[in-house]
């Protein structure tokens, strides 16, 4: 009886498996490692540009309570002198509201995610 013996080589394919692996994984990493860097540059863009709308609205946000102030009293004025009480014009109660409630208010809000946006940015 004749024994047939093989010869294998099984350290060098189980080195080619170990590298291919090795090659998989590092692909895959660098994959993962692309999307995360979109990602983050996705939010970095997405909140410079938000830090930008906050800057100007913080700029024209006082300017516009001027305007709005000075319109509610010239409506007033012009009220007054013909007898009439300016709550009763369209649009007046509606601008007084805006006035007080949101504007005012505004500048701190715009404050805010003014900070928040830059912490955003640094960190």
């Amino acid at each position: 009886m004749q024994k047939i013996v093989s010869i294998e080589k099984p350290t060098e394919l189980s080195a080619e498996k170990v590298e291919l692996g090795l090659q998989d994984d590092m692909t895959k990493l660098i994959s993962d490692t692309d999307k995360v860097v979109a990602d983050v540059e996705l939010i970095s863009d997405s909140a410079q540009r938000a830090l930008n709308i906050a800057k100007s609205s913080g700029r024209n946000i006082n300017s516009l309570i001027n305007k709005i102030e000075s319109k509610l009293n010239e409506v007033e004025s012009a009220a007054k002198e013909l007898g009439v009480d300016a709550r009763n014009i369209k649009g007046y109660d509606k601008l007084s509201r805006i006035s007080k409630q949101v504007l005012k208010n505004y500048d701190s809000y715009v404050q805010r995610a003014n900070k928040n946006l830059r912490s955003l940015i640094m960190s």
